[in-house]
């Protein structure tokens, strides 16, 4: 199956590509040197994440309640 969500054959594309074989992504190891030190890292990137979710569900149904009420009159 072809690639659907990028357009691969783009300058874009293809420069992004060539910056990161140049400068590939820091390995996970030895940036946390064990099993405990990466589960730390998951659990606070997890609550950091549902922060972030959170305030924007809650920023949702304020413009969501402000569109309906608008509706009303």
């Amino acid at each position: 199956m072809p690639n659907v969500y990028y357009q691969t054959q783009g300058t874009l594309y293809s420069e992004v590509m060539s910056y990161r074989q140049q400068f590939p992504p820091p390995p996970f190891y030895p940036r946390f040197p064990s099993p405990e030190a990466w589960n730390e890292y998951r659990r606070a990137d997890e609550i950091e994440y549902q922060a972030i979710m959170d305030r924007n569900e809650a920023v949702f149904y304020e413009q969501y309640g402000a569109y309906m009420k608008a509706q009303e009159e």
